[in-house]
């Protein structure tokens, strides 16, 4: 990125982007008539019979990386056995890269750095495999969710989006889906007919380790993908009831699955994050609940202990580091 464009992201772009985030929240936040009696509910959540789901929820994150943490240790063994807790100590690495850095694609050099030198590049395409493992899950989950929520908003008088589109959406998704597990379990087919290309065939050094990605190996990363999105799924549900939303499990399963899935493929730095994710947690969640303002506490708390508390730690771990021997 060249530096005009980064002045421009940076002090323009991002700013006007946080600004109009900030606007739309406050406004439907105000729209809210009994806004004054949530935020007292949340307030006491965190000293009130269900304080122990919050911290349950922040003693997870923990099991979140450390899943993930996991399948990247695996996917690593082919290029560098590294010990779990070294992949622990590359995982918050990663977060911290990625805070500024659009979609978090830091996150994959944030990781290298625990890589002995010479290899690291080699790092990036098992690193991104694990990443798309994660969004295989998370397309899956989407579809399902999101035919349950194609039923819900059938029952809502006027709602912002017609059914039509969701079932666009819908077959949009599915179809996705369906070549993403295609190309998930025919990897080195991909790299293969890729580094064919004259420009990318001179990096084929870098792709040779996908070669040792069998099937086996690939599906316990997925079962281990599906497990985190679980964890991720338990901490949202765990702090949504605390914030004082009643809304039934399976449907609130369903709907997370939609929120997970839209994210998933909405382009966003990490600082804007919070306010994406809650603009869109209204959107969806709108057509079951009118508590604007424990939707919103909802995704920001959940950004904090998942995204900013780790990257925080990353940075934490990486003073002292050595990058370079040389």
């Amino acid at each position: 990125m060249n530096k005009n464009l980064k002045i421009f992201f940076n002090y323009f772009l991002i700013p006007i982007l946080l600004v109009w985030l900030g606007v739309n929240m406050y406004n439907q936040i105000n729209h809210q008539s009994d806004k004054t009696e949530s935020w007292s509910q949340i307030k006491n959540s965190f000293t009130g019979p269900d304080a122990w789901k919050i911290y349950l929820s922040i003693l997870l994150m923990f099991a979140n990386w450390g899943i993930e943490a996991k399948k990247w240790q695996w996917l690593i063994r082919p290029l560098q056995p590294v010990h779990f807790y070294t992949a622990f100590k590359a995982i918050f690495a990663g977060t911290s890269f990625a805070a500024n850095t659009p979609n978090r694609v830091g996150e994959y050099f944030g990781r290298m750095i625990y890589i002995e030198e010479g290899k690291r590049l080699q790092s990036i395409p098992l690193t991104i495999t694990g990443s798309f493992s994660q969004l295989l899950v998370t397309l899956l989950c989407g579809c399902i969710g999101l035919f349950f929520y194609i039923q819900e908003v059938g029952h809502v008088t006027n709602p912002t989006i017609s059914t039509f589109w969701l079932k666009i959406f819908l077959l949009g998704t599915a179809f996705v889906t369906t070549i993403s597990f295609l190309i998930y379990f025919k990897l080195n087919w991909l790299v293969a007919g890729l580094t064919r290309i004259p420009f990318i065939q001179k990096y084929e050094y870098f792709f040779k380790k996908i070669d040792a990605l069998n099937n086996i190996l690939l599906c316990k990363v997925l079962l281990l993908s599906l497990l985190r999105y679980g964890v991720f799924m338990v901490q949202y549900v765990l702090i949504m009831d605390a914030f004082g939303l009643e809304i039934g499990l399976p449907l609130n399963i369903a709907l997370l699955s939609v929120l997970f899935l839209v994210l998933s493929i909405v382009p966003s730095f990490v600082v804007l994050e919070a306010g994406i994710r809650g603009t869109v947690s209204l959107e969806i969640f709108s057509v079951v609940s009118t508590n604007e303002v424990g939707i919103l506490a909802s995704g920001l708390f959940i950004w904090l202990i998942n995204l900013m508390a780790p990257a925080i730690i990353g940075v934490l771990l990486l003073l002292g580091k050595k990058v370079f021997k040389r």
